[in-house]
């Protein structure tokens, strides 16, 4: 039954919901120097030299780029992270 109530109750009386433009966002003050990030480690060494879990790798493109003898995680850090994005990388990928 109080169901049935309160669902007449939101029909009659309609919600009222506040418009994105009465809404006040603030940013949080000194942001910079509250956060801090971890350093990342540089995993591109050279043009072709990649270094990953601790394993240095001089690869040739685009043969070297699905090698089977990578592990299969050495080599998903080099397609989806930094390897695919890198500035060098996309250099020596165009020239071939």
């Amino acid at each position: 039954m109080s169901q049935i109530l309160h669902r007449l109750k939101k029909f009659i009386i309609k919600p009222s919901v506040p418009s994105l433009a009465d809404l006040v966002f603030q940013s949080p003050k000194n942001l910079e120097s509250s956060m801090s990030f971890p350093v990342k480690n540089q995993t591109i060494i050279g043009e072709n030299r990649f270094l990953f879990l601790n394993r240095m790798e001089s690869l040739t493109f685009p043969q070297d780029w699905n090698s089977k003898t990578i592990p299969l995680l050495w080599s998903y850090n080099l397609h989806y992270f930094d390897g695919i994005l890198h500035q060098i990388l996309q250099n020596v990928l165009k020239k071939n």
